[in-house]
């Protein structure tokens, strides 16, 4: 379906007010460490219809992403040490011997999981007939400069960005990333991977920005055509919330980036 059928059909969807697919309560209050608790969304799971369709988000949500918390939790419960750390603390543990071997794979998939996943929720926004991502003189004014400093503009970013996302082979995400001295770069990692994974080579740089390139994330309703699905995640992308990241990042602050009201 071309992009101009998906906008007009929002107006219709923003209608939609039946409970169907409607997001998990809050979970209770909890420390940021183990048991790791999945938090609720600030939306609703149709909230992204038609761009991203509800059944999608609702699986992705409470099913994949669900056992990524679930499995994490059971590799870590004999591991006092590992119990005492964040799912961020986490990440840059992973590719060393902090994390023991027996295992190092569970936790590398599901701790990665529940981070990618935590932050790829977090930066999309209800679709609106009028997108934030649609020119770069709509995003935010610190992120809008520091992508304008790095990449020229936003068009050239999107399609760097684009091109990153769709260079993936098989499962895998494109970042948006911070480095410690403020710089932006895109970067690709495989699977369950992200950029903070230092101790498995990559680059340590704070992810803010991130999609989903498993198939789970648009097969329903794109089946293979990538492309199409990369398109239409830019017009829900919360782009107050990435400029909100990247301060966070640039401020030692990076916890909040994958923080929950709920959570």
């Amino acid at each position: 379906m071309k992009m101009a059928h998906l906008l007009s059909a929002l107006a219709v969807a923003m209608l939609a007010t039946s409970v169907q697919g409607q997001a998990p309560a809050p979970a209770p209050a909890s420390a940021a460490t183990y048991p790791l608790q999945q938090p609720a969304l600030p939306y609703q799971f149709w909230a992204q219809e038609p761009l991203i369709d509800n059944m999608t988000q609702m699986l992705h949500w409470t099913k994949h992403t669900a056992t990524y918390f679930e499995n994490v939790n059971k590799a870590i419960k004999p591991f006092p040490a590992l119990q005492a750390l964040t799912v961020e603390q986490m990440m840059p543990a992973i590719g060393t011997e902090s994390i023991p071997m027996n295992i190092s794979k569970a936790v590398r998939n599901n701790a990665g999981g529940v981070y990618n996943h935590l932050l790829f929720f977090k930066i999309l926004m209800p679709a609106t007939a009028q997108s934030n991502a649609t020119n770069n003189s709509a995003l935010p004014a610190n992120i809008g400069q520091a992508i304008n400093q790095t990449f020229g503009n936003y068009t050239v970013f999107k399609k760097n960005f684009t091109e990153a996302a769709l260079s993936v082979f098989g499962s895998g995400w494109a970042w948006l990333t911070v480095a410690k001295n403020g710089s932006l770069a895109i970067e690709t990692t495989p699977n369950q991977d992200n950029p903070l994974m230092v101790g498995a080579k990559y680059s340590g740089s704070q992810p803010i920005l991130g999609i989903d390139v498993w198939e789970h994330a648009y097969y329903l309703k794109r089946q293979n055509r990538r492309p199409e699905y990369i398109e239409a995640w830019f017009y829900v992308v919360n782009w107050p919330q990435i400029d909100a990241n990247y301060m966070a990042a640039t401020g030692s602050n990076a916890a909040a980036i994958t923080s929950y009201a709920s959570a």
